[in-house]
This record gives structure tokens, sequence and C-alpha cells, in this order.
């Protein structure tokens, strides 16, 4: 997959990972071989070549995608998204991951987000939906191209966790209310209570 790859997928486990792909390695060399050709080739004192060449190491590691991991396990319960970028590999003691934990029972919906980008075309990104109203994405980043990859994602989320028979069920749980029967829900009068008037010619 172009999106996302799946990692681990059993009865119950679904993980997927995304990676840095060949146009992020592309701007990451790239970046740093022009600083290092700015450097050598140029006349400029030392300071200044030092300059070019971690200027270009940091333009090249912010261009990069980011390892994102999004884990489902019915297990614990949990869902988890985590991301790693470059940075943050090399210096793993000194830097964490950034990571989100919520409850599997939270999610009560799935759904494909489009963002429009000028120059780039539509981005795509498959989102989480939770009952306090909060959403999250399971890559932080959008991605170009088809979305067909992206609603075949949300669809595998979707059975994994069932989630059309939990919101079928929570509908009609919604609409018996309590499960009461409907004599309780009315007041229950005595006989000897009412009273009949008659009237006398």
């Amino acid at each position: 997959m172009g999106y996302v790859t799946v990692k681990e997928e059993t009865p119950d486990r679904l993980c997927f990972s995304r990676e840095p792909n060949i146009w992020s390695w592309s701007l990451f060399f790239g970046a740093i071989a022009f600083g290092f050709g700015a450097a050598y080739y140029g006349s400029d004192y030392l300071i200044w070549k030092l300059i070019y060449v971690v200027g270009a190491v940091y333009i090249g590691i912010y261009c990069m995608d980011d390892w994102e991991i999004c884990e489902f396990d019915k297990r614990s319960g949990e869902t988890r998204t985590s991301s790693c970028s470059l940075l943050q590999k090399f210096l793993q003691p000194f830097l964490k991951q950034h990571t989100v934990v919520a409850n599997l029972d939270d999610i009560v919906g799935i759904r494909v987000e489009e963002e429009s980008v000028r120059f780039f075309g539509n981005g795509h990104q498959v989102v989480l939906l939770f009952a306090t109203g909060m959403s999250i994405g399971i890559t932080e980043t959008f991605t170009f191209g088809n979305s067909s990859e992206h609603y075949q994602v949300a669809d595998k989320i979707r059975l994994f966790l069932d989630l059309d028979h939990r919101n079928q069920s929570h509908d009609t749980d919604d609409y018996l209310g309590d499960g009461s029967s409907s004599e309780d829900s009315f007041e229950q009068i005595n006989p000897d209570d009412i009273s009949t008037n008659v009237d006398e010619s």
C-alpha cells in the first residue's frame, strides 16, 4: 500500500505503519548534496561552509516524512498512534516519540478527510471519530493521489472494530430506552379511587 502498510493483522490486533517514501529520501539527500557542494566549491570562510552543511541537513530532515504507527488492540482495548522523525531516531534517549492513546470503545466512526493544496492537488487522510467529538488521524500527514486506498483502509478498520454492528446496537438501545415495559411507564390507578357521578332526574 502507498498510504500505509499493514504491519500486523489478527483477530485481536490490527497495526498500520507508514515510512518516508522515495520522494522524502530524495529531498533529504538532495539537500545534503547541495549543502556539501556549496561548501566544497565555495570560497567563503570555514564558518560559512559549516553553516551551509548544517542548514542543508536541517532542511533535509524537515522535508522528510515521519515514521508513523497506528495500532488497534482488542486485548488492551486501546488504539495507539505514534510518530517519530529522523532526528528523534538519532536522539531516541533524549527525544520521545509523539504518542496518542485512546479507548477503542469510544470510536464511533471512521471517515476519509480531504484537503486541497494549491499546486499539489487534493490530499486525503483516514480519521477516527470519537464519542467525545474528538477526531484523530491514523497518520499525521495527508497523502496525494488516488483516494481509493484510503477508503480500503477505512473499511478494514471499520470491519475490525465491527462498527456497523456496534452502532446498530447503540441505536436500538436508544430507541428502547432502559428496557422497561410500557405498562411500567404509566401511572397505575386504583379502581377504588375512581368515582362515578350519576345525574339524578
